[in-house]
């Protein structure tokens, strides 16, 4: 029971470290209004077009801003979140439409012509969000005050969010040391157990 106990207690304090680690990054926010993306958005979900004998669907180039994106720090990372920014809109591109694993890879091209109506299905299961590439990052203006505003946010708010908690976990956890020495020498000291040995079997005698 001892042991259980020491082993529960150390469970609770790492757990208690990770739900403390920095889980605010309000200076992300600030520093990704200095920021844009690429990105395309799908004009048309339920329709596709034919040209060339393919099959395409309809989008349009924008650039979005980031929205939300997870902490450095955290133990399951979730998408990052986006949005367009109004009058953006660019070219009108297409993507081929193969098989319903492939369509995401296939890149969004220009065509030299205007596609043909193929079909309207209102029931298409083709996700109509958009697909931004992470690696498109651009500063803008907006960087200049943006990113200097932004390490301040992380000085002045996000720091001190962290600190805070880790200051209250190290108050709570450092007096309960002694205590893990304490169990930890208590199991040192236990004797070992004293085991019987195993009876032998009796050899039987051999008849001549």
């Amino acid at each position: 029971m001892p042991a259980m106990t020491n082993s529960l207690l150390r469970l609770a304090v790492v757990a208690s470290v990770f739900t403390c680690s920095s889980c605010t990054n309000f200076y992300q926010k600030v520093m990704d209004y200095g920021a844009v993306y690429s990105g395309v958005e799908v004009a048309e979900p339920s329709h596709t077009y034919a040209y060339n004998g393919k099959t395409y669907m309809k989008g349009q180039r924008a650039q979005y801003r980031r929205t939300y994106t997870d902490p450095k720090i955290v133990l399951y990372s979730a998408p990052d979140q986006f949005e367009k920014i109004a009058g953006s809109e660019g070219e009108i591109v297409y993507r081929e439409v193969t098989t319903q694993n492939e369509q995401s890879a296939n890149p969004w091209i220009v065509l030299p012509e205007q596609p043909t109506l193929l079909a309207v299905n209102a029931d298409n299961k083709e996700q109509s969000y958009p697909a931004v590439d992470r690696n498109s990052r651009t500063l803008t203006p907006h960087a200049l005050y943006c990113y200097p505003l932004g390490m301040l946010t992380a000085s002045c708010i996000d720091a001190p969010l962290t600190a805070i908690p880790a200051g209250i976990l190290g108050a709570v956890s450092i007096p309960c040391l002694p205590f893990f020495a304490y169990q930890q020498h208590e199991q040192q000291q236990l004797p070992m157990p004293h085991l019987e040995p195993m009876p032998q079997p009796k050899k039987e005698g051999i008849c001549n």
